[in-house]
């Protein structure tokens, strides 16, 4: 546990949830039709990503890092879904 802390605050935990939410909307895409549609959910995740951060965190600026950490949360879902399907 006192790794993942140190993790945690190494990372931030903006950049975790990030990486949960991103992963989350991945999945909610392939329960609703597998593989190709969890690809769509990637560019949907992409889309609303650069949305989020360019125009509603104006005051902050775009953290890139915040969107990479959604796009990669949303790729580790869409090959664990991939690895578990294959086996």
């Amino acid at each position: 546990m006192k790794t993942l802390n140190r993790f945690i605050e190494k990372v931030g935990v903006d950049k975790v949830l990030h990486f949960v939410v991103g992963g989350w909307i991945v999945a909610k895409f392939l329960e609703l039709g597998g593989l190709w549609v969890g690809f769509g959910g990637i560019l949907f995740l992409c889309f609303i990503s650069i949305i989020k951060e360019v125009f509603l965190d104006k005051e902050s600026g775009a953290d890139w890092f915040d969107i990479l950490s959604a796009i990669l949360g949303g790729v580790v879902e869409l090959l664990t879904y991939y690895l578990i399907t294959i086996i």
